[in-house]
């Protein structure tokens, strides 16, 4: 079992999964410059032993230019997970720094609480904004004037 799982913030499916993902793009890409890395071989030694026949090097050409394409192409795709998953770790990075200012500031009304009585201003607003949600759903009686008559 993966030592992350014991942490705090165990990885979550959308990060196993893009992890995933990485990998994959990553052995395609390997297996992709493994093959252009053997061709490039080829026509290397065929270039060697060839008699300088015109037709060989048209082949050795659009061959070169078909793996400068394709060495584009993976560099292009390459970039653009880089900068999706640079995105994904920015925005989940911003989400765990809000969970842990909102707990850092209940830990902060609680000791307040606890050590005035006094209930923080702005648990009171959460509750009276509670409240007036309840109230326009119907789920709790408005409170009418005691002592008015």
């Amino acid at each position: 079992m993966d030592r992350q799982m014991f942490t705090s913030n165990p990885p979550v499916k959308p990060e196993i999964d893009e992890r995933n993902r990485a990998d994959v793009l990553h052995a395609s890409a390997l297996a992709m410059a493994k093959t252009i890395t053997a061709l490039r071989g080829k026509f290397t030694r065929r270039r060697a032993s060839s008699d300088g026949d015109l037709m060989h090097k048209k082949e050795d050409r659009l061959r070169s230019e078909q793996i400068r394409k394709q060495m584009t192409l993976l560099n292009s795709t390459l970039t653009r997970v880089d900068e999706e998953k640079r995105a994904r770790d920015r925005e989940a990075l911003l989400a765990a720094a809000q969970r842990n200012v909102k707990a850092r500031l209940r830990e902060m009304d609680e000791k307040v609480q606890a050590d005035t009585g006094r209930v923080p201003h702005g648990v009171q607003e959460d509750w009276g904004g509670r409240q007036w949600w309840r109230r326009r759903r119907g789920l709790m009686p408005r409170l009418g004037r005691v002592g008015k008559g």
